[in-house]
């Protein structure tokens, strides 16, 4: 763990792709008082909870994200690279997290973010991730 340049704890969390993965919200307990709760990815919404509701707000993730009410942690099933980035969950209106959570994914699809500097080489890459995949079972 480290502080960032916003003075935030920042936590790094590895995980292979294609696994399932639980990123706690910092700071939230099972016992802790959560009226609004709202789940970011670099700096863009995912998920927000309020009023006993939760709204997955990217609805191309929906399938793969759900947040458990037990203790407001967020699910990704599974996680692929595209999930790679800083998390931060805000509680009750609060304008900076607790802590942020940085989610490195490593594995079969780890050539998959450098695709897209060339397209070109994007078929490439896709091929052998392809092959890393069915090598991999």
């Amino acid at each position: 763990m480290f502080v960032d340049a916003m003075n935030s704890l920042v936590e790094d969390v590895v995980v292979e792709a294609g696994k399932n993965v639980t990123l706690g919200c910092p700071g939230v307990t099972e016992d802790s008082l959560v009226l609004m709760l709202e789940w970011r990815a670099n700096g863009m919404r995912l998920l927000e909870y309020k009023s006993r509701s939760t709204t997955v707000v990217r609805r191309t993730e929906q399938n793969r994200m759900s947040l458990s009410l037990k203790n407001y942690s967020l699910q990704l099933h599974p996680v692929t690279a595209a999930d790679s980035g800083m998390y931060e969950c805000l509680v009750n209106n609060r304008n900076t997290p607790e802590a942020v959570i940085k989610l490195i994914v490593r594995g079969k699809w780890r050539n998959v973010l450098n695709c897209f500097s060339s397209f070109s080489f994007f078929f490439k890459c896709i091929l052998s991730a392809e092959r890393e995949t069915s090598s991999v079972g």
